[in-house]
């Protein structure tokens, strides 16, 4: 993990909670997206690649979001700031789709899931 997600994560600590548990539940993001973008394909893809930067940015930014409320103790802005990383994630996977060649057919609806079921199990973990 990045010492960039562990410093969010770290902003968004209310509680003490195992590190191992944080990691397991990235870890286990990470392979839920390569199982659904890549499906164990060494081929190389340019759109799955970039399918995979929008999902991680999207993560971030929302996570980022999250971090910010803890924070400030503050929920103004949370749905603005959630929106806009939404639309960010909208545009790119859609770009990186666009010229083809992806490994898998997954669409942006179910990826956002992911992201979204991610971010809420490491929010609710870190600042229930």
């Amino acid at each position: 993990m990045t010492p960039y997600l562990w410093a969010l994560l770290g902003m968004l600590s209310r509680r003490p909670s195992s590190t191992g548990t944080i990691e397991d539940k990235v870890d286990g993001f990470v392979n839920d997206l390569d199982t659904t973008l890549v499906n164990g394909s060494g081929a190389a893809s340019k759109c799955t690649s970039k399918e995979l930067t929008a999902a991680g940015k999207k993560a971030a930014a929302q996570l980022t979001c999250q971090a910010k409320v803890v924070g400030k103790n503050k929920t103004v802005g949370l749905s603005g700031c959630l929106a806009a990383a939404a639309s960010r994630f909208s545009t790119a996977y859609g770009k990186a789709m666009t010229p083809g060649h992806c490994i898998t057919s997954t669409d942006a609806m179910t990826v956002e899931g992911k992201v979204d079921m991610f971010v809420n199990d490491v929010t609710s973990t870190l600042a229930p």
